[in-house]
């Protein structure tokens, strides 16, 4: 880790003097709390006077039932927050990852982002063999087959035509590098539909653009 490296006295090439005295700080307020009383860094982690924290201590509280120390405290954290059970029929919209879809049905579904890249999201390129790159299409060819199938009257799949490059960078989009496009102060540039698109076969709707669909959307309203 760059930070604990540079916090024993290595040297980085760059100057993080201001980072590594929050990485200090940081360690300090670690090295205070009780690791060995649950209960206690639970008081610690989320006082019971702070209301902003409340909601983050009753899922600390209600784990201590079922963990035995700090790293089983903290996954128990992790699953809560970015797991949270789905209810089945809300009177409201739904947001969701395709994983915890599966076993739920609405009349309308909408599956968004469906670009190479994302929908599937591929193994980084050079770390990982022809065999593990198709095993992660095939899964998540089966997640979206389970999203897919929650519908009982409307299903749309959206993705976006065009996209910041920068941020087609950072989320590891496919793209097609000879239609960068300059846009104002940022580069654009096209997308490259999901492969899993042009498996739907002839019989599958027409692409049309958002626009147009939100206009006949609102035409049947």
């Amino acid at each position: 880790m760059a930070l604990e490296a540079a916090r024993v006295g290595s040297k980085l090439p760059v100057n993080i003097r201001a980072l590594l005295t929050q990485y200090d700080h940081a360690i300090a307020i670690i090295q205070k709390l009780p690791m060995d009383n649950l209960v206690a860094l639970v008081d610690s982690l989320f006082p019971e006077e702070v209301e902003d924290l409340a909601d983050l201590r009753d899922l600390a509280l209600s784990a201590l039932e079922t963990v035995t120390s700090p790293k089983e405290l903290l996954d128990a954290l992790i699953v809560g927050i970015t797991q949270v059970d789905v209810p089945p029929s809300p009177e409201y919209a739904r947001i969701m990852s395709l994983h915890k879809s599966k076993g739920l049905t609405s009349p309308v579904v909408y599956v968004a982002g469906v670009v190479d890249g994302i929908v599937p999201t591929l193994p980084t390129a050079g770390r990982a063999t022809d065999a593990q790159i198709e095993a992660a299409v095939e899964e998540q060819r089966r997640l979206l087959y389970v999203a897919v199938t929650r519908a009982s009257s409307q299903l749309v799949l959206s993705y976006s035509s065009k996209m910041e490059l920068g941020l087609a960078m950072s989320l590891r989009v496919q793209v097609e590098m000879s239609k960068i496009r300059k846009s104002g102060d940022v580069k654009v540039v096209s997308t490259i539909a999901s492969r899993y698109l042009r498996e739907l076969g002839d019989d599958a709707p027409r692409v049309i653009a958002g626009t147009t669909w939100l206009e006949s959307y609102l035409m049947d309203a």
